[in-house]
């Protein structure tokens, strides 16, 4: 083990559980899958030379990195939750809030798309189900700022940690569901339709969307030595989407703490709000399109928007005046 000790991926990977997680979740959870990550590392070691991008595809990277961040996670939402009444009370209201928020969103963005989409009048209604990690997908980023708004972020100190907590917790599942759940449910989905509608016909291909996070990168690698440029681009910002999504969970309750901090007006928070998640989204859709044809950098397309949203509301918050909170006005 000591002879990567200071590459990619292990090198990285001690670094960041040193500063991130405690002694005994390094112990209990990091050690035992660095085997499993030195043979990874050992039999893509050509791969990963061609560049740092290329930990994309070691797959027990990611499961000693969801492991680690889950347990410690975890931990410190525990320990919060022992913590002063009022940081409890904030986490319990953001949980509700977000809970009727993701189920809100989800609820529309299903109904539109059965009703919108021409084939799904033939399609049973249990095959249907598998839209709906798809919809969450959309659904949870959305669900997290609305939710933080209803639940009052910004109107104490800023954000609580108990707040912090529920949002990094919704991003790791957030990204556990781009990078695996959604894509296995969207091939299934495809597969199921097609065996009802046309019975007989051959499974459709995996496109894209329907390849998990380690899969992309080992065929982003595959079809970049074969030359092909514009396809390996294409895989490259499926990948980037995945954990920029998840991110976007932590930057919008960031901005609704923000919004909650410096706008009075219920009204004005939630018309800003709309403002900000359409611009995230329209954002990506652009910065998408434009990677795929080669015109910009995928890691700037999809990380751009959230990076934006960040840093704006942490200047925000920064630059607040304090004052205590005033009584809201229609």
């Amino acid at each position: 083990m000591s002879q990567v000790k200071g590459e990619l991926p292990l090198g990285f990977l001690r670094w960041a559980a040193e500063r991130l997680c405690s002694k005994r979740t390094r112990e209990l959870v990091l050690l035992p899958l660095l085997a499993d990550l030195q043979f990874e590392h050992a039999r893509e070691r050509r791969a990963w030379a061609r560049g740092v991008a290329r930990v994309t595809g070691t797959a027990a990277f990611w499961q000693a990195w969801l492991t680690c961040g889950g347990v410690e996670a975890g931990r410190r939402l525990i320990a919060w939750g022992g913590g002063a009444p009022e940081e409890r009370r904030a986490a319990g209201r953001l949980l509700a809030w977000v809970g009727l928020s993701v189920c809100a969103a989800s609820a529309l963005s299903v109904s539109t798309w059965f009703w919108t989409a021409p084939w799904s009048a033939g399609v049973p209604l249990g095959i249907l189900a598998l839209a709906l990690p798809a919809t969450l997908l959309v659904a949870l980023p959305v669900g997290m700022l609305f939710g933080a708004l209803l639940a009052g972020a910004g109107r104490g100190r800023g954000l609580e940690r108990g707040e912090l907590a529920v949002s990094l917790l919704a991003a790791l599942g957030m990204f556990v569901l781009a990078s695996w759940v959604a894509p296995t449910a969207n091939q299934a989905l495809r597969e199921r339709t097609v065996e009802a509608l046309f019975p007989g016909a051959p499974p459709p291909a995996r496109g894209d969307r329907e390849l998990t996070l380690g899969e992309l990168g080992a065929e982003a690698v595959r079809r970049r030595a074969l030359g092909r440029l514009e396809e390996a681009a294409r895989l490259e910002v499926e990948w980037h989407k995945k954990p920029a999504m998840a991110a976007s969970c932590v930057a919008l309750t960031l901005c609704a703490t923000a919004l909650g901090r410096r706008v009075r007006r219920a009204w004005t928070r939630h018309l800003l709000a709309v403002l900000v998640v359409s611009s995230v989204f329209a954002l990506w859709s652009v910065g998408e399109r434009e990677a795929d044809a080669g015109r910009l950098l995928p890691m700037v397309a999809l990380w751009g928007p959230v990076v934006l949203v960040f840093l704006g509301s942490w200047w925000a918050l920064k630059s607040a005046p304090e004052r205590p909170p005033a009584p809201e006005t229609a």
